[in-house]
């Protein structure tokens, strides 16, 4: 099974409201997070069904992506550390 990915661009999607150079900007910036989700786990794998692959990728991304993986663009912290050191929780 091949996966590819798109953002909806259709007259009801939220993104055809936007302007032409902010689509482009969301898609540039997703695409190094779909080049590893590709070369990390979808390339490496067969999926039996659409619904397997949907939750291999899900365990990926919340297993590995955003709490094992370093990223450059956060000083190479994973994303769940990042945002437990430098976002505050709101008190209650």
């Amino acid at each position: 099974m091949v996966l590819g990915f798109s953002l909806p661009y259709s007259s009801g999607s939220p993104l055809a409201t936007l302007p032409f150079h902010t689509v482009k900007l969301v898609h540039s910036s997703f695409e190094p997070c779909l080049k590893t989700l590709k070369q990390e786990e979808v390339y490496l794998k067969e999926y039996e069904s659409f619904a397997d692959a949907e939750a291999n990728l899900a365990g990926f991304i919340e297993q590995v992506y955003n709490t094992k993986r370093l990223h450059s663009s956060l000083g190479y912290l994973p994303p769940a550390e990042f945002e437990a050191t430098y976002i505050p929780v709101p008190e209650s």
